[in-house]
């Protein structure tokens, strides 16, 4: 299940699970979200390795920062190599290796669009991952 803090257009937070890397099937925060957001939850507790974050609009505009928790044991963890600062990249891997986890959130420190193609989560850190299909 998806949650978000608030949705632009069509470009609903639904979009960044839906197993398609493009610039039609992405989530777009309201420009007027003071603390964009979106959560990923799950059913059952599940085992995270990696999470994929692909952001950006055509060749640009990726998330330059953004900040990952997870829900273990009904509590919310984070740690600092999950605070992504100065990024270029539009497909940003990061490495959790957790167990147990309930749900995972993706916040933006500053107000803005998010422009998120897909969050992918995968259970262990040698996962191939998705392609980014562009626009």
């Amino acid at each position: 299940q998806v949650s978000v803090s608030s949705q632009h257009g069509a470009y609903r937070g639904a979009h960044v699970n839906d197993g398609v890397v493009s610039d039609q099937s992405r989530w777009l925060a309201a420009k007027t979200d003071p603390n964009p957001w979106v959560e990923l939850s799950f059913a059952e507790p599940i085992n995270v390795g990696v999470i994929d974050v692909f952001s950006g609009w055509k060749q640009g505009s990726t998330l330059e920062a953004f900040d990952l928790s997870v829900l273990v044991d009904g509590k919310w963890r984070r740690e600092p190599n999950w605070d992504i600062r100065y990024n270029q990249q539009s497909a940003r891997r990061i490495y959790i290796d957790r167990q147990q986890v309930r749900k995972i959130r993706l916040s933006l420190p500053q107000p803005g669009h998010a422009r998120i193609r897909e969050i992918a989560v995968y259970d262990n850190q040698q996962a191939i991952g998705l392609q980014d299909v562009g626009q």
